[in-house]
């Protein structure tokens, strides 16, 4: 389970939340609980006084932070506008879209683009519906264990990044879900022969996918190529030893940055029924996805010769 958690005092790890850090916990209420939440459910999950939630609220609303909706409250557009400001991952979504639009038109799927942020999985984009609800939306988080794109990352990301994802707990979603170290390590170690991730009814009974990882390059000072930054998700240059890359010397990008090594930056996933998802079928199409915006973020399979 995670070390950080919130008690009934409005509280985290026994200290005090400020007014930012109430007003941060008011807000990530929605990632979990949907997206109306009513008064009595926020003071609930936040476990602070309905005073206090009451006029937190209020000032969100005023600036438009949060709309009032029937029922209760809502995310508002000032969010979302500062939103598309934030440059992390936004060349790779940018970049992604044409991919996902030709997985789309070739696989009738819904597709997924992902990014690991911390030891969970962030879905950046997602087109189609697949002819099914999921609980998987643009911005919602799963954890990295329990999904394709996840252990698509996992497997070539850094050690360290997989001991977390161990510490932080292998959590139960279907019967399917992957629970133990050691079989988290042997799938992990099949995906990275493979190149393909499954999700075989693991996050959600029913539904299975099919993912491949996504790799930008590492440039001179640590930046990578595809996540608008240099601040992704705890993978970084020493990503590029863990899979066997040499980080240097690895040629150059347009402008004249030294190519220093390849990371996994996200994955690619196609998501459906299950009796509508055949990895021998649809692999070949994600895996070429993959590697096509793989080339277009300026990055290399980690197998691949430079």
């Amino acid at each position: 389970m995670r070390s950080t958690q919130r008690n009934t005092a409005g509280s985290r790890d026994g200290v005090p939340l400020s007014v930012i850090g109430r007003a941060s916990a008011l807000l990530g209420c929605f990632a979990t609980l949907g997206p109306t939440v009513t008064l009595a459910e926020l003071v609930r999950h936040t476990g602070l006084p309905k005073t206090t939630v009451h006029r937190l609220a209020r000032e969100l609303v005023a600036e438009r932070f949060l709309d009032v909706a029937p029922g209760g409250y809502r995310l508002g557009l000032r969010l979302f506008e500062l939103g598309e400001l934030v440059p992390r991952h936004r060349t790779l979504r940018e970049a992604a879209i044409p991919f996902m639009e030709d997985l789309r038109a070739a696989t009738r799927q819904r597709v997924h683009l992902a990014v690991l942020d911390g030891v969970d999985v962030v879905y950046v984009e997602i087109l189609g519906t697949g002819g099914m609800p999921l609980a998987s939306r643009t911005g919602g988080r799963l954890p990295a264990h329990a999904t394709g794109v996840g252990k698509a990352m996992l497997a070539f990301a850094p050690a360290a990044v997989v001991r977390a994802r161990v510490d932080a707990g292998l959590t139960r979603h279907t019967p399917r879900t992957i629970i133990t170290p050691g079989a988290l390590a042997t799938e992990l170690h099949a995906i990275r022969a493979e190149g393909l991730a499954f999700d075989r009814e693991e996050s959600h009974v029913g539904v299975s996918c099919v993912a491949a990882p996504v790799f930008g390059a590492v440039v001179a000072g640590g930046e990578r190529v595809g996540d608008g930054g240099a601040s992704t998700v705890g993978v970084s240059t020493v990503g590029a030893s863990t899979m066997g890359v040499d980080p240097v010397g690895a040629g150059t990008l347009s402008g004249g940055q030294a190519m220093r090594g390849t990371v996994v930056v996200g994955a690619i996933s196609v998501t459906g029924p299950t009796n509508r998802i055949d990895p021998e079928r649809l692999g070949p199409a994600v895996r070429t996805a993959a590697l096509a915006l793989t080339r277009r973020l300026g990055g290399k399979l980690p197998m691949e010769p430079r």
